[in-house]
């Protein structure tokens, strides 16, 4: 759908595609730490396969509406995972640095 040529759906498709990537890995990352958050890791556990389950169908979805959009969403995600391992290499301590 378009209005005012803008494309509606493709954004909510990029907006709901991120969120579930997020939610699922908050998800996991509460099942790793479950003892120390006193949550349940079978909850978290659960939500984490529902939600890559809902972002496979969204793929799907997507790659049949919307192709362009998953090289946007694959873009943006390899962005987020660069920055990330940027971030991990500089906090990461060096040999003779006196942190630890």
């Amino acid at each position: 759908m378009r209005r005012s040529g803008v494309d509606v759906e493709g954004i909510s498709l990029m907006g709901s595609g991120v969120f579930l990537i997020v939610f699922a890995f908050t998800n996991v990352a509460n099942v790793r730490l479950a003892r120390e958050t006193g949550s349940s890791r079978v909850v978290s556990g659960i939500a984490a396969v529902l939600s890559a389950a809902s972002l496979t169908a969204l793929i799907a979805y997507a790659a049949t509406h919307f192709p362009a959009q998953l090289l946007v969403l694959g873009g943006m995600v390899l962005l987020a995972i660069g920055v990330e391992a940027l971030f991990t290499l500089r906090r990461r301590p060096r040999l003779g640095d006196a942190r630890v």
